[in-house]
């Protein structure tokens, strides 16, 4: 179950999932950078996506939600 939600990228840890694309698309994070995220994203025109980077900018210009499964 999902313990919170935020849109804080500094609290994004792996293994949340981010909604995007004006709440659209949903992303897995495999890895977190200083100003970037690794994904994993299914049904991203037909196929499964590895390894796309997400800038922090584009997410917070996007309005992204984290779902997240960690405890704070």
């Amino acid at each position: 179950p999902v313990s919170r939600k935020h849109s804080d990228f500094d609290a994004i840890r792996v293994g949340d999932t981010l909604r995007v694309n004006g709440n659209t698309h949903t992303v897995i994070v495999l890895e977190k950078k200083e100003d970037s995220v690794i994904i994993a994203e299914g049904n991203y025109n037909g196929a499964i996506h590895w390894d796309r980077e997400l800038s922090r900018k584009s997410l917070e210009d996007g309005d992204f939600t984290v779902r997240s499964r960690w405890e704070q």
